[in-house]
């Protein structure tokens, strides 16, 4: 059953850099024709560089940015132009990418976890205690930080209050956005197996933001990639890592580093060529959004490519499964 799905959306910013685009405006695609769909209690990851558009679309299912168009379906009702509030609110919850800017500074760390609690009346004044004392034990924090400000705790610490406030609400949908990118590799192991161990409990459906695809290949269900706002990619967690379709997912998978490798040939080039950075396209696109990165471009490239299924997956290449 899906819990979640996204139909068509967008989502575009003008760029007025002159006085010319402040009459005629040209516009960065953040999120651009994207769907997909999450069935309850699944792990889905959603990959890609910085600047790519998964934060944008991140914000968009939480309703914290309107989308341009598209639809927004949740639990089979249509949320894309409505405020969320009460128990919609409540069932769509968000974990941002940096713990320290979306705590409050002058609360302690118990009235952070909380207050969803008493917003939302979940529980009766004198249930309370018992409740945090369960979340923090869960989210594997010390019951004596409790009575800390944010700017006492680390990083990791931060984090866990931040997830520990998201699933007091016992929400059905839970967006991490690359919760895990500031911190260090062990306390990053441990945050991804909070997060696992939360949604089998609970059977929270969890969309994970990252851009590091290794960092959710051990949790992950399955994996959409995006490039310049558009699903490039999508399907099992076990096909697309183990034979990418989409040239942008396979340089992807390259960038990884694999010390085994490192070991027996020394130093090894990460990609096969140089493919450049990310090049932002502003208004009208023609084409392969990858096209200008891409080693295996042709004179069809020049021309938008049609999403392609192969063996169950989803591939916006006019070359998907021949590369």
């Amino acid at each position: 059953m899906d819990i979640l799905k996204i139909e068509r959306v967008k989502k575009y910013f003008s760029v007025r850099r002159n006085l010319a685009e402040f009459f005629k405006p040209l516009f960065i695609r953040a999120v651009d024709d994207v769907s997909f769909d999450v069935k309850a209690g699944e792990f889905f990851g959603l990959i890609g560089e910085s600047g790519c558009g998964k934060t944008t679309l991140g914000k968009i299912i939480v309703k914290l940015i309107q989308p341009d168009s598209g639809k927004i379906i949740f639990e089979g009702k249509d949320i894309t132009f409505e405020k969320l509030r009460g128990e919609m609110r409540r069932n769509i919850q968000m974990i941002f990418q940096n713990p320290f800017s979306s705590l409050n500074p002058k609360m302690k760390a118990k009235d952070i976890i909380l207050e969803g609690v008493m917003i939302h009346k979940i529980a009766p004044k004198n249930m309370w205690k018992d409740i945090l004392e369960e979340l923090i034990i869960s989210c594997g924090l010390s019951p004596d930080l409790a009575e800390r400000y944010p700017d006492e705790l680390s990083g990791g610490q931060r984090q866990r209050v931040a997830i520990a406030r998201a699933v007091a609400v016992k929400p059905k949908l839970l967006v991490a956005d690359e919760p895990t990118s500031s911190l260090d590799v062990s306390v990053r192991a441990q945050i991804l197996e909070l997060l696992e161990k939360i949604r089998r409990e609970q059977r929270i459906s969890i969309i994970f933001i990252s851009h590091d695809i290794s960092t959710i290949k051990a949790y992950a269900d399955r994996v959409a990639v995006m490039y310049l706002g558009k699903i490039v990619e999508i399907g099992k967690k076990e096909d697309v890592i183990s034979n990418p379709l989409h040239p942008y997912t396979r340089f992807l998978l390259n960038s990884v580093v694999d010390f085994k490798r490192v070991m027996n040939e020394g130093r090894y080039n990460l990609l096969e060529g140089d493919i450049g950075e990310v090049s932002y396209q502003l208004s009208d696109i023609r084409g392969c959004n990858f096209a200008p990165r891409c080693p295996f471009k042709q004179k069809i490239c020049e021309e938008q490519p049609p999403y392609v299924e192969v063996d169950g997956r989803k591939v916006l290449c006019h070359f998907a499964g021949k590369i």
